[in-house]
């Protein structure tokens, strides 16, 4: 058997030898059966006696009687006596005792009287119970009778002792001792004792040790402890049943179920013995089970059948023979693993077995003597022996277990060890990334600033170049320069726009704007390329709610979701061959309830397979480009729209059919009601390109610009426009030009980084101090995030710069006196 498992580790036990053991249990063994031996003794009627001794003190055995049962005739009985019933029904039989000789203070015991009876000692009636008819007979206590005798009631010679007993079905007398009162009390006493308090007793500890078992068993679910503890309990209440002094049940029930019970002890205790032997007999197991429940059945039919008593024999015959298979499989366990825990299981087990075929042979002879049976005994040694066994085996695994913490605890503090150490070295790789991705940071924000001079100053000097007259080989080469910087433009802003997002200098600026016109200003901007491309971009509006209203109140960064929905766009324009896109905004039901505004993009492109779903928002993942054409693009941009819809915690939604297109759903919450009314601040149209205006030529343009590259392309881009420029690189330099208070440029163009820690904005504030006026800036810069700048109050355009956007910024300040603030992408 495996060791018990513990819940826990219970506290060090002292330990006692194994012969320590033996010795007080085979001491407990010896003392248990001197008691039973004793109380056999005690119990056993006295041999007969001369006349002599029976005149005397010492008791006299009566066991020569007369007996008549109804109409039969008188025949002579040897005591004890169970009469065979004639017929079906109540029973009633005469006992007549005869010569008997007086004595002084006698009295008459009956150990055995199943039978209500009324006895006469010479006409006096000693006692009378014949009324209780047709109850059933007595039991247990009420079996054993002791009389006394008045003196008056002997008769010189002669007397004549008359007994008659009656019962319901069966009667039975037990031989009859007269005697002294004294020693006949003492007598009943040792009969009560051997047939009631013992058993009662016996049954009180191993109750106690079978409820012990069960609650072990409910704990740690080991099969032994609930097998012992159920036949250790179902053996404590035969016990009290076979002593009680009235019938749980009727006659015949509670026969039936008296030995269903005797069966259902013998059978768990053989199942327990098997498997403490490590027997694996899985059908000899179900084949008990079986037997069990096929007990009240077979003993039901037999008394159907009126043979109840034969039944009931053969049963317990039957169950001395599986208890037996119990007992050889301990004693074979205890020769291949002597032990003296085993070998004492195995005395004991069989110590019961012998007691079990003695009351076996003696229930099947007796004759109506009322007799002492040893079984109940024959539980407390084992029951003690298998406690004792199955407590130390706990001991041992809690014992086991206190070592196996130890052990493991010493294990998880060196893995804990390893774990800081490892946990360690994972924090100083996680602070080398972020310092990593820090440094990465400032290297792309100061990369931003130093490779947006040099490709400012290429499209300046290839916008000055295109105003030059050139043959169409030539104009063909400087468009094709020209495509090339935008695509490199566009990539680099990719890039720049993903670094800036993973390191958190992206932060939204939610407010209440108009989707609608949002949708109709990206629609007007994209609607040429597309056509260019030969496809249709339609635009769906919902109407306004009120006139001159809002079409589309909406609460977001109207910038970040700007730039969400031109990365949709160009990829459903990338994608599609033919057919066209379309732009919607519905007001449809939001997933968490409510309602929001969805923009919707529909293409009818390429479609998205399945398994590629949930790949498009990978960076650098592009479908059917396995040779990274560049006119594809990076595969940067729907992962910049993963990126800014989770910063702006908005739901993306994206439906796909292959061959057939696609369409991507990005929800808007709609603006609080209470700023419905407010007055929404506009969007401005985007700049116009084209040709330079005529309108600018002549103007005179300040430059505050340290770097020598992009000064020389802004003068020969300005010089072809006819426009005079004055540049330097900061404000003394450049106020060398203007040396009064009178004479002013018309605009002023700064850079925002300069040498030695300047700033354009804070030279230029100079300027305005020394002219003692302010005229129209335009702050030209390198910087990635213009949030900031434009949040100051500059108009900002972002390195490389579009020169058609400057143009038209030149010739608004001249016609309108005033500076065109362009809001585009930061």
């Amino acid at each position: 058997m495996s060791p018990p498992r513990a819940p826990g580790c219970l506290p060090g036990r002292i330990a006692v030898p194994r012969w320590a053991w033996a010795a007080a249990w085979l001491l407990a063994l010896a003392t248990l059966l001197t008691a039973v031996l004793a109380t056999l003794m005690a119990t056993r009627p006295p041999t007969p006696a001369s006349t002599e001794t029976a005149a005397g003190s010492a008791p006299l055995r009566l066991t020569n009687a007369e007996r008549r049962c109804g109409g039969a005739a008188v025949q002579q009985v040897t005591l004890p006596d169970r009469p065979a019933p004639a017929a079906p029904g109540p029973l009633l039989c005469s006992y007549r005792l005869a010569d008997l000789r007086p004595g002084s203070a006698q009295g008459l015991f009956i150990p055995g009287l199943a039978a209500h009876a009324r006895i006469r000692l010479n006409g006096v009636v000693l006692r009378d119970t014949l009324a209780a008819m047709p109850a059933l007979p007595p039991r247990s206590v009420d079996r054993i009778v002791l009389l006394a005798i008045p003196d008056t009631a002997w008769q010189p010679a002669g007397n004549l002792l008359q007994i008659d007993a009656a019962g319901p079905a069966t009667l039975a007398l037990s031989s009859l001792v007269l005697g002294p009162q004294l020693q006949l009390a003492a007598l009943q006493r040792a009969r009560v004792l051997g047939l009631l308090v013992g058993p009662g007793l016996v049954a009180a500890v191993m109750g106690t040790l079978g409820l012990c078992m069960l609650l072990l068993w409910h704990q740690q679910h080991d099969a032994m402890h609930g097998y012992f503890g159920a036949a250790t309990l179902g053996w404590a209440a035969h016990n009290l049943w076979s002593v009680l002094p009235w019938r749980l049940l009727p006659q015949v029930p509670n026969a039936v179920a008296w030995t269903w019970l005797y069966t259902f002890f013998v059978a768990m205790l053989v199942i327990f013995c098997v498997r403490f032997a490590d027997w694996h007999w899985p059908r000899f197991e179900r084949g008990v089970w079986v037997l069990v429940l096929a007990t009240p059945l077979v003993l039901s039919a037999a008394t159907v059948v009126g043979q109840l008593a034969l039944a009931d024999g053969l049963w317990r015959l039957l169950l001395v023979a599986l208890a037996t298979v119990g007992v050889v499989a301990v004693a074979r366990a205890s020769l291949r693993r002597p032990s003296i825990d085993l070998v004492l299981v195995a005395a004991s087990g069989a110590v019961g077995l012998a007691l079990g075929v003695h009351d076996w042979w003696l229930n099947l002879t007796d004759a109506g003597d009322n007799p002492v049976y040893l079984v109940p005994y024959a539980g407390l040694p084992f029951a003690l022996l298998v406690v004792r066994l199955l407590i130390t085996r706990v001991t041992q695994a809690s014992q086991q277990l206190a070592h196996m913490n130890t052990a493991l605890a010493q294990q998880v503090a060196l893995q804990t060890s390893a774990l800081q150490t490892a946990m360690d070295a994972m924090r100083q790789a996680r602070d080398a990334a972020e310092a990593a991705d820090q440094a990465k940071t400032r290297f792309l924000a100061a990369a931003s600033h130093d490779l947006r001079q040099p490709a400012h100053a290429l499209a300046l000097y290839m916008a000055a170049l295109r105003a030059q007259p050139l043959d169409s080989r030539q104009a063909d080469l400087v468009q094709r320069m020209s495509g090339s910087l935008s695509a490199l433009e566009r990539m680099f802003n990719l890039l720049l726009d993903m670094s800036r997002i993973d390191a958190g200098a992206l932060a939204p600026a939610p407010r209440a704007f108009d989707a609608a016109q949002l949708l109709r200003r990206l629609a007007d901007e994209m609607a040429p390329e597309m056509e260019a491309r030969g496809l249709r971009l339609a635009l769906h509006l919902p109407r306004p709610a009120t006139a001159g209203g809002a079409e589309a109140l909406a609460f977001s960064d109207p910038v970040l979701v700007e730039r969400i929905l031109r990365n949709l766009l160009a990829n459903a324009a990338k994608y599609t061959v033919q057919g066209g896109v379309l732009l919607a905004c519905r007001q449809r039901r939001a997933p968490a309830g409510g309602r929001h505004w969805r923009i919707e993009v529909w293409d009818t492109g390429l479609g998205i397979a399945s398994e590629h779903r949930e790949r498009i928002f990978e960076a650098f993942f592009q479908i059917d480009n396995p040779g990274r054409n560049r006119a594809l693009g990076l595969g940067l941009g729907l992962s910049i729209v993963q990126r800014l819809v989770q910063l702006l915690g908005l739901p993306l939604t994206v439906h796909s059919q292959p061959g057939r297109g696609s369409c991507f759903m990005l929800g808007l919450p709609l603006a609080p009601a209470g700023r419905a009314g407010a007055r929404l601040p506009s969007l401005p149209a985007q700049l116009p390109t084209g040709a330079p205006p005529t309108a600018v030529a002549g103007m005179v343009v300040a430059l505050i610009e340290d770097d020598d590259d992009v000064c020389a392309a802004m003068q020969a881009l300005l010089h072809s426009w006819g426009c005079t420029l004055a540049h330097g690189a900061d404000a003394d330099a450049l106020a060398a030009h203007w040396p009064g208070t009178t004479a002013r440029p018309d605009a002023l163009l700064v850079d925002h980084r300069l040498q030695a820690g300047h700033t354009g904005p804070a030279e230029a504030e100079r300027l305005f101090a020394r002219w003692q006026a302010r005229v129209p800036m335009l702050l030209v810069t390198g910087e990635s995030d213009l949030q900031a700048l434009r949040a100051a109050g500059h108009s900002c355009l972002a390195k490389p710069v579009a020169p058609a956007l400057l143009a038209h910024w030149l010739a608004t300040v001249r016609q309108r006196g005033q500076p065109l603030r362009q809001q585009a992408r930061p």
